[in-house]
């Protein structure tokens, strides 16, 4: 790690990419690098390509779609990528961006965009963030290799940038599951007609650290021996067979802990979601997260404390559903 944290940003990627080729955890590799056929290089688009950029929205989102991506290849033309099929011609796509491009007025013209904008201002980040705006390939299958390319290029992107917060992204619904395992979770939009979104909060907006919370996980999840067992319904934990009552307090906050897990969850935003107020002090939440690790016993670690950051769930015990445990 103390290498990865030293190299520049293409050796960061080279080193990262070695590392996580080696995991012995198959979902957690495969999430980084789908195991497709060789997938094609990706390069930035061209003023050729945009014409299939275009149709190709058109083509999966209408004609809406393709004139918002329009509005942002006259404003952004270099964050789009294109991978290319066997006679050069686009295959598939990305857009992206950063919070410090020159942004201003897609907000008035792309809902989705606007929606991220107006999260991110009512709850800021210190460090970079990235915006992931779309991902496309021929409907017709003829170079699935194409869209692969892409996330690897993408994942490049952001693994590289050694500070980066937040990302969030367009739930593109073949990639839910994917982006999932990698601590992405759902996005509550406050007005209908906006397309649905994951967001990741990045540990202690420490790239490396977030892909250590990845390994550190997956390798509990393989790990054997016994379970934590959480009953919501019934406020009632369960280690090494024994079963312990929680606080509701408690019972909350272990819930959203392990509904975002392993991202971090931040002491404000627990806060907000489980006291509903903003005058409680974040030492109320340490009080909890305390009590609650005492009744975790030896699974107390499962609950890190990530400085100046909040708290984050890092081992997945077995957590049964409340209809099943009510049975």
């Amino acid at each position: 790690m103390s290498r990865l944290r030293t190299a520049g940003r293409s050796g960061r990627w080279r080193y990262m990419a070695d590392l996580l080729h080696l995991l012995e955890q198959p979902t957690l590799r495969d999430a980084f690098f789908p195991p497709e056929e060789e997938a094609p290089p990706v390069e930035p688009a061209g003023g050729d390509d945009f014409d299939q950029i275009f149709a190709l929205a058109e083509l999966c989102d209408g004609t809406d779609e393709r004139a918002r991506l329009e509005v942002w290849a006259q404003r952004l033309p270099h964050r789009f990528s294109v991978a290319r099929g066997s006679e050069g011609e686009v295959s598939a796509f990305y857009l992206f961006a950063r919070q410090d491009d020159p942004h201003s007025g897609l907000g008035a013209v792309d809902p989705l965009f606007a929606a991220w904008q107006a999260h991110l201002a009512a709850n800021p980040v210190e460090g970079e963030v990235l915006f992931i705006r779309q991902m496309l390939a021929r409907a017709n299958g003829a170079h699935p290799a194409g869209r692969t390319a892409c996330i690897l290029d993408l994942k490049r992107h952001y693994l590289e940038r050694s500070r980066m917060a937040r990302i969030y992204c367009y739930a593109f619904p073949d990639d839910r599951g994917l982006l999932h395992r990698l601590g992405f979770r759902p996005l509550e939009h406050p007005h209908t007609g906006v397309p649905d979104t994951m967001v990741l909060e990045v540990p202690g907006g420490d790239m490396i650290e977030w892909v250590s919370a990845l390994v550190d996980a997956g390798a509990r999840d393989l790990a054997h021996g016994d379970h934590v067992e959480f009953a919501r319904d019934r406020r009632q934990i369960v280690v090494g067979g024994r079963a312990i009552e929680l606080t509701s307090l408690e019972a909350q906050v272990l819930a959203e802990l392990i509904d975002h897990a392993p991202a971090v969850v931040r002491r404000e935003d627990l806060i907000e979601r489980i006291w509903r107020r903003a005058y409680v002090g974040s030492n109320v939440v340490d009080t909890v997260v305390r009590t609650l690790r005492k009744k975790l016993g030896p699974r107390r670690d499962c609950i890190q404390t990530v400085p100046k950051a909040g708290y984050r769930y890092v081992w997945f015990g077995t957590f049964d559903e409340p209809s099943q445990l009510s049975e």
